[in-house]
């Protein structure tokens, strides 16, 4: 799709966009040192604090993997550095307000990218509504909404205005969906490799991407697609090994992610579980939970082959929900792809009963945060346990998308007393 097609609700939608974030940026200048302080934000891999200290380090020859602090992948740690000095002259602007997080050249990297994914899932909507292939489904939801939804959801909303690297990998992520459904397939293989190396967890995704790649580009060669893949992966890791030739930037990147090596509390389900557990079962139970989260990407791809971006999407949610640093922006992106399926929302059964309870969970969070951490009235259970509601809420959203999607493609949702497939 040529940018000459973008309709005036989507162009609006860029444009209220781009000026929200211009406007908290000349407002409210410590917002972003704010939000990434929030655990629910923000975690020590996705930091963007922790990554402005491994561009010093770099930029004075200091390795930054040396310690415990920066787990940012080496090509996200090289862009920055390199837009650090090449935009040394625009970035003194912002150096008057020392209050900032970053300079101006990042929250423009931002604001890029939220701009352009928000425009891709426009594209993303249009030609799903193009070739749908479900004959009783309809689309009926402008394409601007599905841009609103990206840009102003307060989850993606907060985790882009707190710098979160997480905000640059759901960009990528989202770009990458667009290129495919364009028949590029090619090029959204690197943006997701790329992806993954910001966040890692996208690498699982390259499965349902490539059903994405083969269904829009049917005549796509699948030995081709995976050596791609595979030579794409292996130059990513050939770079990050150029940009950091001395360091243990394996372990300090992909390898806390894998091994939780940073027990700290977030909006997951693995913090309280591994604090209480012994150190003797902690390898165990690890490998158990990274098989276990990574064991729904290939049966969830081939049982919903019929339409692959709502697979895609489930592996995506299911990953937000079992990843060892999750925060909100995972969740954000997810609720920005759900309005792509509208037409499962007449076949929900339980909307009403998820959506109360997610809100529930949200509004409670951060009190039951600060009660535990300021307050020191609640305990570790008190936050933990609203953890766990958000995730039951969660859960049953992502289950009853799944079963309405099953009865469309069952029998179109047309037979009421279908209880059972």
């Amino acid at each position: 799709m040529s940018i000459e097609r973008i309709s005036r609700g989507v162009f609006v939608t860029l444009v209220l966009g781009a000026l929200l974030r211009v406007v908290v940026y000349l407002w409210l200048p410590t917002l972003a040192g704010a939000l990434d302080g929030r655990i629910e934000i923000s975690t020590p891999v996705s930091s963007y604090r922790r990554l402005h200290e491994g561009i010093f380090m770099y930029n004075n020859g200091i390795d930054p993997y040396a310690g415990n602090t920066v787990h940012s992948s080496p090509l996200i740690l090289a862009f920055f550095t390199v837009l650090d000095r090449s935009t040394a002259g625009l970035n003194s602007l912002a150096r008057v307000n020392q209050a900032r997080l970053a300079p101006i050249s990042v929250q423009v990297v931002y604001g890029i990218v939220d701009l352009t994914a928000a425009y891709y899932l426009s594209v993303i909507g249009s030609l799903m509504t193009e070739t749908d292939k479900f004959q009783n489904c309809r689309y009926v939801i402008p394409n601007w909404v599905y841009s609103a939804v990206y840009l102003f959801n307060p989850f993606s909303l907060l985790t882009s205005l707190a710098l979160s690297t997480t905000a640059l990998a759901n960009g990528l992520v989202v770009i990458s969906v667009g290129l495919a459904v364009q028949q590029l397939a090619y090029t959204s293989v690197v943006l997701m490799v790329f992806a993954g190396s910001i966040a890692f967890y996208p690498l699982y995704w390259l499965i349902p991407l490539g059903a994405i790649c083969l269904d829009y580009q049917p005549k796509l060669a699948v030995v081709k697609l995976i050596t791609f893949t595979l030579l794409t992966i292996t130059l990513m890791g050939f770079i990050c090994q150029l940009v950091a030739p001395r360091s243990s930037w394996i372990s300090q990147t992909f390898g806390v992610i894998l091994t939780f090596g940073e027990l700290t509390p977030n909006i997951g389900l693995w913090w309280y579980f591994f604090i209480e557990m012994f150190d003797y079962f902690r390898p165990f139970f690890l490998g158990v939970f990274q098989v276990h989260l990574f064991s729904y990407t290939i049966p969830t791809t081939i049982r919903l082959r019929r339409f692959p971006i709502f697979a895609f999407t489930v592996v995506l949610a299911l990953t937000s929900l079992f990843k060892s640093y999750p925060e909100i922006g995972d969740f954000g992106l997810f609720y920005s792809l759900v309005p792509l399926f509208s037409f499962t929302f007449p076949h929900l059964k339980y909307r009403f009963v998820s959506s109360l309870t997610i809100f529930h969970a949200v509004a409670l969070g951060p009190v039951f945060h600060h009660l535990w951490i300021y307050l020191g009235s609640g305990n570790a259970n008190f936050f933990y346990a609203i953890t766990l509601v958000h995730s039951l809420g969660f859960t049953i959203l992502l289950i009853d998308l799944v079963w309405a999607i099953l009865r469309i493609e069952y029998d179109g949702a047309q037979d009421n007393t279908v209880v059972q497939i």
